[in-house]
């Protein structure tokens, strides 16, 4: 016997699993906000880097937790490797209190108004990470209303240590902010109290960060296509250094950071108030074209001819092409620079390129008053490089 179908139960079954199925997509999308908070709160420590939008976070919010904020200076006429100096050392700062420092977003300057997050430039160990913090996750944990302001005396012999001092009367108290800018860099050129921490901001900081994988990867895949054997490394200041070298001898500037490290051959030697100390500083600042050919010949004729070996020549370099154009005349084929590749990496980024490219040198030479030079130097004597590879103008 035929029956014909009940559209009426049919039309009930079709409404029924409609609800269900919406019901379903509903619960879908609750669990995945709620995992997603969750996520946000306490990233599994693998992806520690990429669970906030401004910055690294740290191990997460215990209830030990201390926090280590900084007032935030102006950037303008700093560059990226003055603020990136502050931000490893802060680090430290953080670490010989107990502290999570809070990092924020960083590299504008007067060159470019480009902001990096840490995550764009480092991916730190677990050892390191928990002493960093994101700035909006601090902003949760620590309301401006129990934030605790210190200060530091802002002149004198001993600023960094009287600010880990200061910090630690405090370690009782969750949220602390030092509104003292104890690196500025200035000081810090004509008093290097910072030398006194080197060992320790070495092994904590410097030997517990990688670069992320634009960085290292856009540096081997260079030395990949130019370099394929050994070779020197020179970092030359121009374009603003043609005016700044001036500056630099009125203000009685000595070498920047870490590059008056005591074992450094090429010290300064420098006496302002003498008549030619203005010429001495000039030299060393922006050598000329023969002067750095002549010293490339010299390091050849000792360091390498005896093996036979011909190394490349990179030269990182801040300057317009006519600039180097000597140096590349010279050396021909064996003369390469960043600055010719179209690698697709942000400006500040490639800086750092520049950085490690530097660093992986047999022989590096660098400017005594650049930041830049000083990052070089820092991570070629955390490698362990013999002081002897790592030379000033």
């Amino acid at each position: 016997m035929h029956l014909e179908p009940d559209n009426r139960i049919h039309g009930v079954r079709r409404r029924l699993s409609k609800v269900l199925y919406i019901d379903y997509l509903l619960v879908l999308i609750v669990s995945a906000a709620l995992g997603a908070h969750v996520y946000w709160l306490w990233p599994p420590p693998e992806h520690r880097l990429d669970s906030c939008d401004c910055e690294p976070p740290g191990q997460g919010f215990g209830p030990e937790d201390r926090y280590l904020d900084l007032k935030p200076f102006p950037t303008i006429g700093r560059g990226f490797n003055n603020q990136f100096h502050e931000v490893l050392f802060y680090t430290y700062l953080a670490s010989a209190t107990g502290r999570q420092y809070v990092y924020r977003p960083f590299g504008s300057s007067k060159w470019t108004q480009e902001r990096l997050n840490l995550s764009n430039v480092i991916d730190p160990t677990p050892s390191l990470a928990q002493h960093l913090v994101c700035a909006e996750k601090h902003r949760v944990m620590c309301p401006e209303e129990e934030v605790t302001n210190l200060t530091v005396a802002a002149s004198g012999e001993g600023m960094i240590g009287r600010a880990i001092t200061i910090i630690n009367q405090h370690r009782e108290t969750r949220c602390v902010r030092l509104n003292t800018w104890v690196l500025e860099w200035n000081f810090l050129s004509k008093e290097p109290a910072i030398l006194l921490y080197w060992e320790q901001y070495s092994a904590v900081v410097l030997q517990q960060i990688r670069w992320t994988s634009e960085v290292a990867g856009a540096a081997q895949t260079f030395l990949e296509r130019t370099s394929g054997g050994p070779y020197i490394a020179l970092h030359l200041r121009r374009g603003d250094y043609t005016n700044h070298c001036g500056l630099l001898h009125q203000q009685r500037m000595k070498f920047a950071f870490w590059n008056q490290l005591p074992n450094l051959p090429d010290p300064l030697h420098i006496d302002f108030d003498t008549p030619t100390s203005k010429e001495h500083l000039q030299t060393r600042c922006l050598p000329t074209s023969e002067s750095i050919i002549s010293r490339l010949e010299s390091i050849l004729e000792s360091s390498y001819k005896p093996r036979g070996v011909v190394p490349g020549l990179y030269v990182m370099h801040t300057g317009a092409e006519s600039d180097v154009e000597a140096l590349r005349d010279h050396f021909g084929r064996r003369f390469a620079s960043y600055n010719d590749s179209n690698d697709r990496v942000k400006s500040s980024t490639r800086v750092l390129v520049d950085v490690e490219i530097g660093r992986r040198s047999d022989i590096f030479i660098g400017n005594g008053w650049s930041t830049v030079t000083s990052q070089v130097v820092q991570m070629r004597i955390s490698d362990g490089v013999p002081y002897n590879q790592t030379r000033f103008w």
